[in-house]
């Protein structure tokens, strides 16, 4: 599991992208950076945080815009690119974040690595607080993350990840040759699991709802998770589709009993 972030969230959806390329030279500049933000502002992402903070009932987000992160959770020179989009909840606490990160090959590598990370609250009090203790948490059912919002976050992050921060060191990453099959990995990652051995836990699918693809085996799940391979520059309905087989694999690999009939 990649880790971008110090804060610890409870959950965090991630598809971390690998592209190898012949990619000698290649540098962040301020006019590709600042090409790469004026494309991440027409993607979908911004949107989907936007959708979840008015279902939770937490500031909208009317005016939307990235910014650095700083030091020590984030760098940004001629190899680093990273930025957040943060919502905060009822009581000041972070409880939605958006990033986006891109770092580029070293002089021993040639694997550009792309991350796009939605991390949904510090801990689901910072969207509800309560004065309640139990272990595990309880989290309210309807603040569990939709299969459909699932969708739409992992296909909006597939073509961010590998089309728009690239753009940060290129003007069409398809222009730059490749040095084999660029990767995808789709994560759901439950940052509190209960073995964990913190003062507060969390159950993996009492924040996302994947009740679609029936009971699981598993008695408790720490991290959902598939990998990809894939050509660059996919149109979006084809990534819509690789994205509902790719959650059919997950919930399969976990234990579902009804994956392979679920209707998506």
């Amino acid at each position: 599991m990649w880790t971008s972030h110090a804060n610890q969230m409870d959950l965090r959806l991630r598809i971390a992208a690998r592209i190898p390329l012949v990619a000698d030279g290649l540098r962040i500049t301020s006019a590709s950076r600042a090409s790469m933000l004026a494309a991440s502002a027409h993607t979908g992402i911004a949107a989907i945080v936007r959708s979840l903070a008015k279902r939770y009932a937490i500031d909208p987000l009317a005016d939307v815009a990235w910014r650095e992160t700083e030091e020590p959770d984030g760098h940004n020179d001629s190899r680093f690119a990273a930025y957040q989009l943060p919502v905060a909840g009822v009581d000041g606490r972070r409880a939605i974040c958006a990033c986006l990160w891109l770092t580029l090959p070293a002089g021993y590598t040639t694997e550009l690595l792309s991350v796009v990370d939605l991390l949904l609250s510090v801990d689901f009090d910072a969207i509800r607080p309560t004065a309640t203790l139990t272990v595990p948490a309880h989290v309210p059912g309807e603040l569990r993350v939709t299969l459909a919002e699932l969708i739409d976050f992992f296909t909006q992050a597939w073509h961010v990840a590998t089309m728009i921060l690239p753009l940060a060191a290129t003007e069409d990453p398809l222009d730059v040759p490749p040095a084999g099959a660029p990767r995808l990995e789709l994560y759901v990652h439950n940052e509190r699991p209960e073995m964990s051995g913190g003062h507060r836990t969390l159950r993996t699918l009492d924040m996302v709802d994947l009740s679609a693809f029936g009971p699981t085996r598993r008695s408790q799940i720490r991290e959902l998770a598939v990998a990809v391979t894939t050509p660059l520059g996919l149109p979006e309905q084809e990534i819509d589709s690789l994205v509902k087989r790719a959650m059919i694999r997950i919930a399969e690999d976990f234990g579902s009993t009804a994956a392979d009939t679920a209707r998506l």
